[in-house]
């Protein structure tokens, strides 16, 4: 099968010798070499960085401060027999 001539064939030579014609306005320089080993201690003094700084303080403090209206209690434990029979309950009451 042979594919029809792009459309943009035209505007793409346009484009593609403006690009060629135009200065740099500085060379570009490869970045310094660096060891792997550097790199890694760049990489992680980066994550080590507190990122959140001023406003993780002021949430934790708000968090610790901030008394709860009523005490949270855990759900109740059921068996796993008594968890079938009321999910089975659920699945044949009329909807």
């Amino acid at each position: 099968a042979r594919l029809e001539a792009p459309s943009w064939g035209q505007k793409a030579t346009v484009a593609t010798e403006v690009v060629a014609s135009a200065p740099l306005s500085q060379p570009v320089k490869a970045p310094p070499k660096t060891s792997e080993e550097e790199a890694k201690r760049a990489w992680l003094a980066r994550l080590e960085a507190p990122s959140w700084g001023q406003k993780a303080t002021v949430a934790t403090e708000f968090a610790a401060s901030a008394p709860l209206s009523q005490p949270v209690e855990a759900p109740p434990k059921t068996s796993e027999e008594e968890a079938k029979r009321a999910w089975l309950a659920r699945l044949e009451a009329p909807s």
